[in-house]
């Protein structure tokens, strides 16, 4: 809005304005939220990156980057509608694309954002199985998106379907590490129960006191209303999918923000901010604790739980995602952990009851169909009040793409699912039947045998076993990211199998040469500095420890690469995420540093087309901020720029 300073004389321009920027509003508004051209509702749908929400109309014009078009079921090709994986819930993708997908999924999203802990097995739990057939969930994961399909009740697993070889089961198993998605924020719910029964928060209606939150909306809210997605922060929620870091983010797009209307409004930012506000109410070491004590001890995990930062966030930002990855099954032990404190009544169990009767309407802000039009309440990061089930205690754990979890909390039985995608609009091509396999399985199940498990003899299980375990899928999963990025970086430019099979024989055997060559340098390269004088005679030093960046440069002034020396105990070595022409050569250089800050160097490396490696001797002090060599009569220069504020 233009202010009027003059306002006698501008009165008339300044109501002109007024009323057109009213009447944009009102047909803006009813573009959003009025019928499409067909007579149908606008979806509202989850972004491309399955951060944000959208409206849009069935059949609307696409905006995509891709390398063939895939908007009908006839098409064939595959679509990367934007390279990150994450395809619209407006999209229908084919076959093909929905398996680059999921091979985007399985290896690249983990990639997204710093590994902040991995939770891994210690004395895993067992299930119980008495499976039985069911026809119709076969042909789902014959013929849709689902990848796994588990039933659990009466203490059992009664069905348990995975995607077969021929569909998706060449890269989705039982040991895939798969991303939550928004399930991650129920599971964010469950680790505050166990805050508040740690004592380390006192209740749901405690206030967030958190330094980086004054002068923002968030400042001393009560938790319950960021649990259940009514802190009143919908003036501020258009860049809900920033990855950068919570404490950038509260400094700059929200200083000075104020609380709205209290109402729900479904962001990522608010769990963002829950599980931040735990690390730093807990300290590093106190909320890795926390994460044992929960996955490791009380879920039992049989694998591995993995939790990142915000993708943007720096090394010393208490800036956590929600996004947790791990195992079809280890998703089931912490659903049933979820169950088991609900009937057991414990602490865990009574935060869990006490959500749920503090739950609020939506008011129909997701719609009125499909996997989040069907709950018509929200209750503390869950999903709950289900059509034709308002009165009984069941909540869903639900993210994009079809990752869900359905929990009867009364009659004792669990239905999870994991997909490449869904469009939630079954049956069309790219959605699979939730209604019929999860929502009327729960909504339709008698109450089980008994209200609560009995615990089962279980084998105490040698912990060198689960070690050998993990480091077995940790190899297979290598070894498959590397086999499916190898086929991708031929499949998007070749069709034909002949061809497509050449392409990768390509690849393969130029990889096997680098590595080849990159072993003999470090054969090289140890054998020279064992025998290397200049580098036994400095006495090491950890007094300059840390990250320094540089950039490489070969006389006059021709730049070779950059990127950051790292001093650990002394010993001076280049880090692997440095960059330039010498990159492949950046694992050979070695060096070492004195108190006093000398540094004596090698490194092995060829500065110019169709030179030959040679080992060069560095040397220099690290508060010169240089160091010098020569590759023959070439001068070849580090260039310091100082010590990195945060380690890399």
């Amino acid at each position: 809005m233009v202010f009027c300073i003059q306002f006698y004389l501008n009165f008339n321009i300044c109501m002109k304005k007024l009323l057109l920027l009213l009447t944009l509003s009102f047909f803006s508004i009813q573009a959003s939220a009025g019928s499409c051209s067909n007579g149908s509702d606008p979806v509202k749908s989850i972004s491309t990156d399955g951060t944000y929400f959208e409206y849009k109309c069935a059949g609307a014009k696409k905006d995509n980057k891709t390398l063939k078009s895939s908007s009908n079921k006839k098409s064939t090709g595959i679509n990367t509608y934007g390279g990150s994986g994450y395809i619209s819930e407006r999209e229908s993708p084919n076959f093909e694309t929905l398996r680059w997908s999921l091979y985007r999924k399985l290896h690249y999203r983990p990639l997204q954002g710093d590994r902040y802990y991995s939770v891994k097995a210690s004395n895993p739990s067992n299930f119980q199985f008495d499976l039985r057939k069911d026809k119709y969930i076969k042909t789902q994961m014959q013929t849709t998106p689902l990848i796994s399909y588990l039933l659990y009740e009466d203490g059992k697993i009664v069905i348990d379907e995975i995607t077969p070889k021929d569909r998706f089961g060449d890269m989705f198993t039982d040991s895939s590490m798969f991303h939550s998605m928004s399930m991650g924020k129920s599971i964010t719910s469950y680790i505050v129960g166990h805050a508040i029964c740690d004592g380390k928060i006192k209740s749901i209606d405690s206030r967030l006191d958190w330094p980086i939150l004054e002068d923002t909306l968030y400042h001393n809210q009560k938790l319950i209303n960021l649990l259940n997605m009514s802190s009143g922060d919908q003036a501020h929620s258009q860049n809900d999918e920033s990855s950068l870091s919570i404490q950038s983010r509260m400094a700059s797009e929200f200083k000075g923000s104020k609380k709205t209307k209290a109402q729900y409004n479904y962001t990522n930012l608010n769990t963002n901010l829950v599980l931040s506000y735990l690390l730093y109410t807990y300290g590093d070491a106190g909320f890795k604790k926390l994460l044992d004590d929960i996955f490791q001890k009380k879920v039992r995990i049989k694998n591995e739980v993995w939790l990142n930062k915000t993708a943007d966030a720096k090394k010393y930002e208490e800036s956590l995602g929600h996004q947790f990855f791990t195992t079809r099954y280890d998703f089931l032990r912490i659903a049933k952990a979820m169950l088991d404190d609900w009937q057991k009544d414990s602490c865990v169990g009574k935060y869990l009851k006490t959500v749920h009767e503090r739950r609020i309407s939506k008011n129909g802000a997701q719609g009125t169909r499909g996997r989040v039009g069907l709950p018509l309440s929200y209750a503390g990061f869950f999903h709950t009040d289900y059509k034709g089930m308002e009165n009984r205690p069941v909540m869903g754990m639900d993210g994009n793409g079809g990752q869900t979890i359905l929990i009867d909390f009364k009659r004792g039985r669990i239905v999870a699912t994991n997909a490449v995608f869904d469009n939630m609009r079954f049956p069309e091509e790219g959605s699979f039947d939730f209604e019929k396999i999860s929502y009327e399985r729960i909504k339709n199940g008698k109450p089980t045998l008994s209200s609560v498990a009995k615990k089962s003899e279980e084998p105490i299980i040698n912990p060198q076993k689960i070690i050998l375990v993990l480091e077995t899928r940790q190899e297979d999963d290598r070894k498959a990211k590397q086999y499916w990025d190898d086929y991708y970086d031929c499949a998007l430019k070749i069709s034909d199998t002949a061809n497509l099979e050449a392409c990768i024989e390509k690849i393969v055997q130029k990889r096997e040469k680098e590595n080849l060559t990159m072993s003999n340098f470090k054969k090289i390269v140890k054998a020279q500095s064992e025998e290397n004088e200049l580098l036994k005679t400095i006495k090491t030093s950890n007094t300059f420890d840390g990250y320094y960046s540089f950039t490489l440069v070969k006389s006059p002034m021709t730049e070779l690469g950059s990127g950051s020396l790292e001093i650990n105990n002394g010993m001076v070595t280049i880090t692997q995420d440095s960059k330039g022409i010498l990159t492949p050569s950046y694992d050979s250089f070695e060096g070492r540093i004195d108190q006093n800050g000398d540094i004596k160097a090698i490194f092995y490396f060829h500065p110019c087309s169709g030179c030959e490696d040679k080992l060069v001797i560095f040397d220099g002090n690290i508060n010169k901020k240089k160091l010098s060599g020569k590759y023959n009569d070439i001068k070849i220069n580090f260039y310091l720029t100082g010590k990195k504020a945060e380690v890399i």
